[in-house]
């Protein structure tokens, strides 16, 4: 450090781990949540172990393999983002935001091509607008981590 010309407080910042901000453990904690309802709530579709209405068993039976596989795809992609925002690397953001656009793009298509908005009803709607909000603050929140530079 004497050698690089460092002294005092800059020695103590070069050589310091960056501090995680508790903001991003919340973040990994909500997207574990997120894996987790998410394998609870195929398992209780997929056994037919909730009461659904004749509309709803109509809907779920329609679901391809794919229409099936890639909200799982975008869980995933969530959580490998959080993961890497946990680990302070610069990659997240790009991912939170590959993740959303592709939901909206399987939304779209499931509102285009099925009776989704009437299958998800008006409770579905609004839970689904708050999940937007909260993956749109998320996105905002990872890029400003990344544009500060608290991501390497």
């Amino acid at each position: 450090e004497i050698s690089l010309g460092l002294v005092g407080s800059e020695m103590c910042i070069r050589d310091s781990p960056k501090k995680r901000p508790l903001l991003v453990e919340v973040i990994l904690a909500f997207y574990a949540f997120s894996v987790f309802s998410t394998f609870v709530s195929y398992a209780l579709m997929l056994s037919e172990s909730l009461p659904a209405s004749e509309t709803q068993k109509q809907y779920f039976a329609s679901l391809s393999a794919v229409d099936l596989t890639l909200p799982l795809l975008v869980v995933g992609i969530n959580f490998t983002a959080a993961v890497m925002l946990f680990r302070l690397m610069r990659q997240a953001p790009p991912l939170f935001t590959l993740a959303f656009v592709m939901g909206l793009i399987m939304v779209a298509y499931q509102c285009f091509t099925t009776n989704w908005v009437e299958v998800s009803g008006i409770l579905g709607l609004v839970g689904g607008a708050i999940g937007w909000a909260i993956n749109i603050a998320i996105i905002r929140y990872a890029w400003s981590l990344r544009n500060r530079r608290v991501l390497s």
